[in-house]
């Protein structure tokens, strides 16, 4: 069902008058209400199936939270999390994307992970899910009930399940399937009851199906409204021949039941074939069409317009039980088809055939960032193209499709006045058989190009990037401003209003007066106000029948330089040039005509260019020259700016942190300890609780946006040295990811008494021997369950060629095994000498590099062998080590 896109000024003064004629009686909007309510603001659709799909993969819940009006300004009628268990290896320091994905997808819990992931707290996430009702966004929880966390050992072994995994599962043999069986897609029994390199679960055991349905009856009470199953078709069915469960049945009714008339969306990742009649999934629950989709990707990249413009489904599933995309994280991380070197206008180009379909839902892929938590930089998910094919696909919802090719052209007629043409070989004229389309003269709602269909032909211009979306779309009024939120780093920003379609506008700074404006206005923010502080402006837009609302946060923070660099060491450019712009406003801002401005090489090897105060908040492209190579792709938007310094390195745009920083860090000024005034170790934000609020606070302290009071240092400096430093927030992270060896965090004291005291003893009569300090000494152990014939351990230190021996290194000796019959070796290393440790096996078997810190301290390590890098280094998986785990 469409939901009409406006709000009726006529029954909003229905409603006024209806309050002052009815009784005083208190009524509650359900939830379900509301949240239509608030998708009708946005155009978006009422349930999950009929819309389409952000997937906000690695995003924390925060991260989704912070972007909920962007997901339905773009036309996302849901968002996607990533699984909500608690995943194997987690650790606050682990955070690049590439080596830490995959172990979201190896849970070590069957519920719901409060913290101890790169996703969040429960509390964050019910305020996620709060914060996207009020936009009328519905939030899919990814769950994985198939199998749980490995060690990198064989298959369904009792000893491949990974020592992390709740001991009450880990232990209960009736909860795993243990056979010698390798799923495969020729047989229903090997695919539901064999490994697919992970231990299986036992689904048809009815303990576990309870605890499955826990999980989602928790996520469903925190506020989510649908559900995708991660490997289901590894999952028994009821009719399945001797191995049959009632898992589908149990969890799919118990949690409707459980929701108690909320609509709750449910689909299964369905891959390749399922080896049974798709119609026993269906029964249950939508599926991936993972075929169609990667057809339409793969005929759009090769210039196949008949192909891309297939209208089957592959798996023979009805429209309105499928579930498409473009690219999945499977496709774009390598593991199905690496979809990672395609161009983001390719993508565009098949999500205009994907995201037009009539019945099917379709999934947009947000390309991740560097870092495990992060939103994506990569801003395609909501770029223009992108957004009005999602806008598109809600307004003609229900109605019927028409989808043909003519020469590089692929398009979808929908109903009778509306189609999506994806022009494979770019932008320009075209001329297109009407097929169901009727005379008139239509709008491109890309770029407001004008598109006529007269006599069976559909005429017209498609834009660059080879996208048009043609249909006469309620034209909804708008506010403009000059800058769409961001930093500042003067004493006052001046913005300027303008409206379009609309006849009037309202702004508001904060709380303060509404002031209404029929014409472009100026208003300036910031006066007075201390740095760090951010201020709302919210704007709205009438033309007398319908009301639009936007917000803008900005930030004032300290007037730092903001440098943009390069790694040059890759792409080997002769020369490197920066191209920025902002096209946020009326007009573009740009520093340079293209290619840019060339870009200088510093004393570190690196390209930078110091950043104009006026694209502080701009997109960025690198460049070898006017027509040479550039990065990102040619017709691919630029990386997204925001204030502060960025790098591009290793494929990524990332935070830029300077190893040998040339402005000087914050000096801690001593506290002069203000007597008598309480505080918790830890809590900078005086909230009495030590959360990632601290860390983002003591990180902007940090980054000099913010300034501490004397008080909020000596909170702050929790290793009790004297300085506010990284490592301060790397212990904050660990306490609330409960590995924090420091005791006191989180403990309240009073500045009047010392803050550590320690026992009076006597000067010793006799020098100490000279030996390592406790914190220079950690202990590591390694289990062998790759079963190698001997185990070495190859250390060096990063800042030399300081190494324990020659490859490959020293030969372990055993301390003992554990429960599962691996053999445990034990290290103590001195982090003076060493910092990096490799665990091989003498013969070619080898883990990865493993960075050694103060936080590997009692920390169990194991080869992982379902991972390796393009060397054909192994995976290494880590875990809290107990004495106990030696028998």
């Amino acid at each position: 069902m469409i939901l009409k896109k406006t709000t009726s000024l006529i029954l909003t003064l229905c409603m006024a008058i209806a309050m002052f004629a009815l009784p005083a009686v208190t009524v509650s909007a359900a939830p379900e209400q509301a949240e239509a309510t608030a998708a009708a603001d946005y155009g978006l659709v009422e349930k999950a199936q009929d819309g389409v799909i952000l997937h906000a993969w690695n995003w924390s819940y925060n991260n989704i939270k912070a972007n909920m009006q962007a997901i339905a300004q773009a036309g996302y009628s849901s968002v996607q999390t990533s699984p909500v268990q608690r995943p194997k290896d987690y650790s606050a320091s682990y955070t690049d994307v590439k080596g830490q994905w995959w172990k979201l997808y190896q849970p070590t819990s069957l519920s719901f992970s409060d913290g101890n992931t790169w996703l969040g707290t429960k509390a964050e996430f019910k305020a996620m899910c709060d914060e996207a009702e009020k936009y009328g966004v519905k939030v899919i929880v990814d769950i994985v009930a198939n199998h749980m966390a490995d060690t990198g050992g064989s298959g369904n072994n009792a000893g491949n399940r990974s020592p992390q995994i709740d001991a009450n599962i880990r232990n209960n043999d009736s909860y795993w399937h243990i056979n010698n069986i390798w799923a495969n897609d020729g047989s229903r029994y090997d695919m539901t009851q064999g490994s697919i390199s992970q231990p299986d679960l036992n689904t048809g055991n009815s303990e576990v199906q309870q605890m499955i349905l826990s999980l989602l009856n928790t996520c469903i009470d925190l506020g989510a409204d649908g559900f995708r199953f991660d490997a289901a078709k590894h999952i028994e069915l009821p009719n399945d021949s001797g191995c049959g469960s009632q898992f589908w049945p149990t969890v799919i009714n118990g949690s409707k039941s459980h929701a108690g008339g909320k609509d709750i969306f449910y689909y299964g990742e369905i891959l390749n074939t399922a080896a049974t009649a798709i119609s026993n999934y269906t029964q249950y629950m939508s599926v991936t069409d993972n075929y169609t989709g990667d057809e339409i990707l793969a005929n759009v990249n090769s210039g196949n317009a008949s192909g891309a413009a297939a209208s089957h489904y592959s798996t023979g599933a009805a429209a309105n039980k499928v579930v498409l995309w473009a690219e999945s994280h499977d496709t774009y991380m390598g593991s199905s088809g690496n979809t990672a070197g395609i161009s983001n206008t390719k993508i565009k180009q098949a999500w205009a055939m994907v995201g037009s379909r009539n019945g099917a839902t379709a999934l947009f892929f947000a390309r991740p960032a560097a870092k495990m938590g992060d939103a994506s930089t990569d801003t395609t998910w909501k770029d223009k193209s992108v957004t009005e094919v999602n806008k598109f696909h809600n307004y003609f919802a229900g109605q019927s499709e028409y989808l043909s090719s003519n020469g590089s052209v692929a398009y979808n007629e929908r109903g009778t006045t509306g189609v999506v043409i994806s022009k494979l070989d770019g932008g320009g004229s075209v001329s297109l058989k009407a097929n169901k389309m009727a005379s008139g003269t239509y709008t491109d709602q890309i770029t407001g190009n004008t598109f006529t269909v007269a006599n069976g032909t559909i005429s017209g211009t498609v834009g660059s990037d080879g996208i048009a979306v043609v249909y006469n779309a309620v034209t909804e009024p708008q506010n403009t401003i000059s800058r769409q939120g961001g930093n500042f780093k003067t004493e006052t920003l001046t913005l300027t209003l303008g409206l379009t379609n609309a006849t009037s506008g309202t702004y508001q700074i904060d709380n303060g007066q509404i002031k209404t404006y029929t014409d472009t206005t100026q208003i300036t923010i910031g006066a007075g106000v201390p740095v760090g502080t951010s201020i709302r402006v919210k704007l709205t837009a009438t033309d007398g029948k319908t009301t639009t609302d936007v917000t803008y946060t900005f930030t004032k923070v300290l007037n730092t330089t903001t440098y943009v660099y390069f790694d040059n060491s890759q792409t080997n450019w002769s020369n490197v040039y920066c191209y920025m712009y902002n096209d946020s406003g009326a007009t573009v801002v740009e520093n340079a005509a293209w290619p840019g401005v060339a870009m200088a090489k510093n004393s570190d090897g690196l390209y930078e260019y110091q950043v104009p105060d006026e694209l502080e908040n701009s997109n960025v492209l690198f460049t070898a020259g006017s027509s040479g190579p550039q990065i990102p792709a040619q017709d691919e938007p630029g990386m997204v700016l925001n204030g502060s310094s960025m790098i591009y390195q290793d494929g990524q745009w990332q935070a830029y942190t300077d190893s040998n920083p040339t402005d000087p860090q914050p000096t801690d000024p001593e506290p002069t300890d203000p007597v008598g005034e309480r505080y918790m170790l830890g809590d900078v934000t005086f909230d009495d609780n030590v959360t990632l609020e601290d860390v983002l606070e003591i990180q902007r302290y940090l980054a000099y946006v913010i300034d501490f009071t004397d008080l909020q240092l000596i909170a702050a400096d929790v290793d009790r040295n004297g300085q506010t430093t990284i490592v301060d927030i790397m212990e904050i992270q660990k306490y609330i990811a409960k590995q924090s060896s420091i005791e006191d965090i989180g403990k309240v004291f009073n500045t009047s008494s010392p803050t550590d005291p320690q026992p009076t003893e006597p000067e010793p009569t006799e020098p100490e021997p000279t030996a390592p300090t406790a914190a220079d000494t950690v202990t590591l152990y390694f289990s062998n369950g790759v079963n190698w014939d001997k185990v070495y351990m190859y250390t060096w230190q990063t800042d030399s060629s300081s190494e324990n021996a020659q490859w490959p290194g020293q030969e372990m000796s055993p301390v003992g095994k554990n429960s599962f019959g691996e053999t445990i070796y034990k290290i103590e290393l001195n982090l003076n000498q060493y910092d990096n440790i490799i665990f091989n096996n003498g013969n070619g078997q080898q883990t990865q590099d493993i960075p050694i810190s103060s936080a590997s301290n009692n920390m169990g390590y194991y080869c992982d062998k379902s991972v390796q890098n393009d060397k054909g280094h192994y995976g290494y998986g880590t875990y809290e080590f107990d004495l106990s785990y030696i028998v």
